[in-house]
C-alpha cells in the first residue's frame, strides 16, 4: 500500500519565543493524524548572498568569523534586506560595504528557504565586473578580509564545504556553467 500524500499541518497557535540577533517564535500545529507538534520557527526578511566577480574575473570573497561553528570561513558578501529594499539594491550595497567592491551588473540567479522550519528567503545574486571603489565598511559585530581567487579555487572552496552559503553558491557555479570537471565553462 501506498502511503498518503501529506497534508498541511494547522495551526494552532503562534507565539514569540524569542527576539535577539533572530526573531523565533513558537508555532504548535495539529498534525494530519490528530497529534500536537511544537515548531521553533526562525523569523525574518529575505537574505542575499553575492557572488561576485571584479574586472579580471577573480571572484571576492570574505574571510569572516561565524559563530555558529566558531570558526573563520572565507564567505560570499552578502546580508539581510532592509524593509522595501529590492533584491538588486540589497546586493549593491551588501557588496560594496563588506568588500569596497562597486558592481558593474547584478543578476539575481534566484532564491531557496534558509531551512524548513524558518521564513528566511535566501537570493543569491551574480556581480559582474566589479570594481574597488572604497575601503570595506563592516555593520557594528563585523570584521573581515576581502579576499580575490580565481575560478578553479572558487570550484575547490564550494565543493569543498567551507562555505556557509554553499547551496546558493553552487547555483551560480551551475549558471556560469563552472561545475564540469574543472573549471572551463561549457
Amino acid at each position: 500500500m501506498e502511503p498518503a500524500p501529506p497534508e498541511e499541518w494547522r495551526l494552532l497557535s503562534e507565539d514569540p519565543a524569542y527576539s535577539n540577533w533572530v526573531t523565533v517564535t513558537r508555532r504548535v500545529f495539529q498534525m494530519p493524524d490528530d497529534q500536537v507538534s511544537e515548531w521553533d520557527i526562525i523569523n525574518g526578511s529575505r537574505t542575499v548572498a553575492v557572488v561576485a566577480q571584479n574586472t579580471a574575473g577573480e571572484f571576492l570573497l570574505v574571510r569572516q568569523f561565524r559563530p555558529g561553528p566558531m570558526r573563520i570561513f572565507d564567505e560570499l558578501p552578502g546580508g539581510y534586506a532592509r524593509t522595501g529594499e529590492a533584491v538588486e539594491e540589497t546586493a549593491r550595497r551588501e557588496l560594496l560595504e563588506e568588500t569596497g567592491y562597486r558592481a558593474g551588473s547584478i543578476e539575481v540567479i534566484g532564491s531557496t528557504w534558509m531551512t524548513a522550519n524558518a521564513t528566511v528567503e535566501r537570493f543569491v545574486a551574480l556581480a559582474r565586473d566589479c570594481e574597488k571603489v572604497a575601503d570595506p565598511d563592516f555593520d557594528r559585530d563585523e570584521y573581515g578580509q576581502v579576499l580575490l581567487v580565481d575560478a578553479d579555487a572558487f570550484v575547490r572552496h564550494v565543493r569543498e564545504g567551507q562555505i556557509t552559503d554553499q547551496g546558493v553558491a553552487y547555483r551560480v557555479l551551475d549558471h556560469l556553467g563552472l561545475l564540469g570537471t574543472d573549471s572551463t565553462p561549457g
